[in-house]
């Protein structure tokens, strides 16, 4: 019985090491190539506008986010994707005892980051650049047109920031790099585009209306969409310590420029 135990643990030790093997051989494949300094935000943005983006990922308190090893975040990744899959089943079984959201929002804002990264250093190696978000595609359709190892270099750099840059820095790239609608890339152009103003005179409520827009503009296009968007735009207020005008939220967006719907058929 012992020797069978032995060779059962020895078994499963190896498994475990071709696994982890598996897993740094990954990352080495995916940070092939990768310049030495990953493209960096061109600028600062406001405080509170980076706390509303931690807000809408599901963080709260002090931004914060963890600093993974190379095979860290794969592993990370896999347990919350069990944690959800367990989720899921227990929600179809008994809906009255479904698990609390309990996923990382730092890790999801590292995987947002390292997308729009992945993108730009794809991009610049790709000698016929494919068709922009802000000219109708998306950023999904914009990768579907360079053929490399995506998923694996946005692992690698995604592992990269976490040690690399603080939390602030990588929340900075994200505001830049959103699409806002409009043909409004980053938050600045956005705010320009909806508000005729600087990022830095828009007021908080103005700010968050335009992360949520950000989530999905084409769900959440506040021309074709008023209902999602003004759901969208009070569940991140309510997260924050601002008064919500909840019975009439364009009260605090009176500076928003409305445009006629123009969903494209």
């Amino acid at each position: 019985m012992d020797v069978l135990l032995k060779r059962v643990a020895t078994t499963l030790a190896i498994i475990g090491g071709l696994f982890l093997l598996l897993l740094q051989s990954t990352y080495w494949y995916g940070a092939y190539g990768l310049p030495d300094s990953l493209p960096s935000p061109a600028r600062e943005y406001p405080e509170s506008a980076r706390k509303l983006l931690w807000a809408n990922a599901g963080g709260s308190g002090e931004i914060r986010i963890q600093r993974f090893s190379s095979i860290g975040i794969p592993l990370k990744s896999i347990g919350e994707d069990s944690r959800s899959l367990l989720e899921w089943q227990i929600g179809i079984s008994d809906d009255d005892h479904r698990l609390p959201d309990r996923s990382d929002p730092g890790l999801r804002l590292l995987h947002q980051a390292a997308f729009d990264i992945a993108y730009s250093i794809t991009a610049a190696a790709n000698p016929q650049p494919p068709v922009a978000a802000n000219e109708g595609g998306s950023n999904a359709q914009m990768l579907q047109q360079i053929k490399m190892p995506r998923p694996f270099m946005e692992q690698a750099v995604a592992s990269r920031l976490s040690r690399e840059w603080p939390a602030e820095r990588v929340i900075d790239s994200i505001l830049e790099n959103n699409y806002y609608g409009r043909g409004a890339k980053g938050l600045d152009q956005a705010a320009r585009t909806y508000f005729d103003l600087p990022v830095e005179q828009l007021s908080l409520a103005e700010t968050a209306a335009l992360i949520a827009i950000s989530r999905n503009f084409s769900y959440y296009d506040p021309s074709c969409k008023p209902r999602e968007f003004a759901r969208a735009y009070q569940r991140l207020m309510l997260k924050t310590d601002d008064r919500v005008n909840l019975r009439d939220p364009d009260a605090d967006l009176s500076r928003m420029k409305r445009t006629p719907c123009e969903r494209r058929n």
